[in-house]
């Protein structure tokens, strides 16, 4: 039987290959016939990339490269990601406070609770953004080990409604079924009552256009999370 190789590289010769497809400086010694050559079929390898050893997580399922906006204010992010996402659109929807994608955003999370992140996103910095599937049953310190053995910046809520800010098509438009959820790990001291955030897909993708699509619940920290989910990583390019 063949056995299909996963391939492993350093933290370092990743950043380096992720460099070369933005067109940044870089440490790799390659002719520009070579980098280009090389930039044709690389977008495809990054999803096989995996530096762990641990079957509990797989490889990357999606990947993102996303700019920090000019005007991201770390003190503000997540109060002004759930204001901006609420649609008033009758008197009974203010009443209710009606969201447009938004189903549910859990009150707990707000900038000022989760205002100790352990990474503040820097505006005009680039990085590299994985969604990890958990491939069985763990808990948030599992998580946030697995995270930092990766290399991950740990960027909580800030990090999370970013993302849905930047990419909300493609995240929407992706595999993700009605109760796929995406979990924001960051050190113990910097959650909010011990709150791990929690993206949660509340439709299957045939339905995205509908109200209600996404909900922010939180997570305890000691408690088990399934597999079927994803975990967020964010990785600094520049």
């Amino acid at each position: 039987m063949e056995v299909q190789k996963t391939l492993s590289l350093t933290t370092k010769q990743e950043k380096n290959l992720l460099l070369l497809l933005l067109g940044e400086p870089n440490d790799l010694d390659l002719t520009k016939d070579q980098a280009n050559q090389i930039m044709a079929n690389l977008e495809k390898t990054l999803s096989t990339m995996y530096l762990s050893d641990d079957n509990r997580f797989g490889p990357a399922s999606e990947t993102f490269r996303i700019t920090v906006p000019e005007n991201y204010n770390h003190e503000t992010q997540i109060d002004e990601f759930a204001s901006s996402w609420m649609v008033e659109q009758s008197e009974h929807d203010k009443y209710h406070n009606k969201p447009q994608l938004v189903g549910y955003f859990d009150r707990g999370l707000t900038s000022k609770n989760y205002e100790k992140a352990t990474y503040q996103l820097v505006p005009g910095k680039k990085y590299w953004v994985k969604l990890i599937p958990i491939l069985d049953t763990v808990n948030g310190k599992d998580c946030l080990e697995f995270s930092k053995k990766q290399g991950a910046v740990l960027v909580g809520v800030q990090g999370l409604t970013l993302l849905c800010e930047i990419e909300l098509k493609k995240l929407l438009s992706g595999y993700y079924t009605k109760g796929t959820r995406v979990y924001s790990l960051d050190e113990q001291q910097a959650l909010f009552n011990n709150n791990i955030p929690v993206l949660c897909f509340t439709e299957d993708r045939h339905f995205v256009s509908c109200p209600n699509s996404l909900d922010f619940y939180t997570h305890e920290y000691e408690k088990e999370i399934y597999y079927k989910n994803f975990l967020l990583c964010f990785f600094e390019l520049t």
